[in-house]
């Protein structure tokens, strides 16, 4: 699986993509708050807020870029 987090792209506000699509729909299983309404593949203010959340909960730098710590976070690989 690491090998997988790894190829993933580090991903932070303002980036688009499919990947974003991805964090963004990981995010929502997560229940993370505050994401009604925006679109799902431009990574906007709002993930990043949410991102950090993450990222606090876990014990993780709150950055709001979603990286090769983040990741794993997201897939609960953790």
């Amino acid at each position: 699986m690491e090998a997988i987090v790894n190829e993933l792209p580090l991903l932070k506000q303002g980036d688009q993509g499919p990947h974003v699509r991805t964090m963004h729909h990981l995010m929502l299983a997560r229940d993370v708050q505050g994401l009604e309404g925006i679109g799902d593949t431009l990574f906007a203010p709002a993930h990043s807020t949410g991102i950090r959340a993450l990222q606090t909960a876990a014990g993780l730098e709150a950055d709001g870029v979603v990286g090769p710590q983040t990741w794993p976070v997201l897939l609960a690989v953790r």
